[in-house]
């Protein structure tokens, strides 16, 4: 219950053990304490002073059921669902608010990185590449926590640095890449700091060639195995990220993850269809070359067959030679079909213009 009279300073009047345990502080050390100005973060206080001189004013209506934040003695903000009631005099003009509320910190941090999820799946999803939607992922990191600049590190690639970074900051990367290319440094198998990864001579050695930068306050995620990718973070050492800090990170490292996959699977469709292309030409190739071959000793068969069926021949004899010649040119015909096959899956197909009896092939 807090004082809430024309005047006042919204002191507190009254509390119990339950508010003592979630503010951090003695029962009797909160009773007169200003609950706006030492329980409301300071960006909300002046909104919520606001609020309530119109409300006392009855120039507002004064709601009952309302969400707001709370802060701890500690510093912590949470979110609360409060209920309030309103104490008035004879005159009913408002004493006091009794206020009651539950925590819903974890069910809003929730909801808020479901919806981060939603929002970065849907840039996942949309046309454009690889790169850009790393840079973009690392971009969109920065402004959701200004304290923190990530970049993606892929040491096997040329193109080494997708995110965005200060240019001195570039150094550091990749003079880490480098070491880690010629065995010196470990690659991350979990989340570490930079300096868990490093002896300390070769920290020592390290800070000598980036001594403005804290390596204490470097951090890297891994992404993939194979290939190896990582997300390299770098924060402010006096202000480390705090856990709903670090449960953004985690969102966006999910997402960069699901990337890799996405661009690994894509290389390999690639690789797989350029694979299929290649045995489908050779397929082209080989029925091309092989029908060339077959068609030269068969153009000879036809040709001495029909010669010997101008010679004469005994009756059997010049069945044989028909038959001969009936097959033979049964044979052509196979063999150009698949010629024509193979023209077709190169897409060079060409129609000819040959006269035929239409008896003959109806029959």
């Amino acid at each position: 219950i807090y004082d809430a009279s024309e005047g006042s300073r919204y002191s507190i009047q009254l509390a119990n053990t339950r508010d003592a345990l979630v503010i951090g502080l003695p029962v009797q050390q909160l009773i007169g304490m200003d609950c706006i100005t030492h329980f409301t973060p300071k960006r909300d206080q002046a909104r919520t002073r606001a609020y309530l001189a119109a409300v006392l004013a009855g120039d507002e209506r004064f709601d009952l059921n309302v969400k707001g934040r709370l802060k701890t003695h500690d510093g912590d903000i949470r979110t609360f669902a409060w209920h309030n009631v309103c104490v008035r005099d004879k005159s009913q003009r408002i004493e006091s608010i009794l206020c009651s509320g539950e925590d819903i910190s974890a069910e809003q941090q929730l909801q808020a990185s479901l919806q981060l999820r939603s929002h970065l799946l849907e840039q996942l999803s949309k046309e454009q590449s690889f790169a850009e939607f790393m840079s973009w992922l690392c971009r969109s990191l920065h402004d959701h926590i200004p304290s923190i600049y990530a970049v993606i590190l892929l040491p096997d690639n040329e193109n080494n640095l997708l995110g965005v970074q200060e240019v001195h900051l570039q150094h550091l990367w990749i003079d880490y890449l480098d070491a880690v290319r010629f065995g010196v440094f470990q690659w991350p198998t979990q989340k570490s700091p930079l300096l868990a990864l490093m002896t300390e001579s070769e920290s020592e050695q390290f800070q000598r060639y980036h001594d403005y930068i804290p390596l204490a306050g470097v951090l890297l995620e891994p992404l993939n195995t194979s290939p190896r990718a990582a997300m390299g973070i770098m924060f402010d050492c006096t202000r480390p990220p705090d856990e709903a800090q670090l449960e953004t990170i985690a969102v966006f490292s999910h997402i960069a993850r699901l990337a890799l996959e996405r661009q690994a699977g894509n290389e390999m469709l690639q690789k797989t269809t350029q694979a299929a292309l290649a045995a489908s030409r050779a397929k082209s190739d080989f029925l091309a070359n092989m029908s060339h071959e077959i068609r030269t000793p068969l153009n000879a068969v036809l040709g001495f067959s029909g010669l010997l069926q101008q010679t004469p021949l005994a009756k059997e004899q010049q069945e044989f030679a028909d038959a001969i010649h009936t097959s033979g040119a049964a044979l052509l015909t196979l063999i150009d079909d698949l010629l024509d096959y193979s023209k077709i899956e190169a897409g060079h197909l060409e129609l000819e213009q040959i006269e035929f009896d239409l008896c003959r092939l109806i029959d």
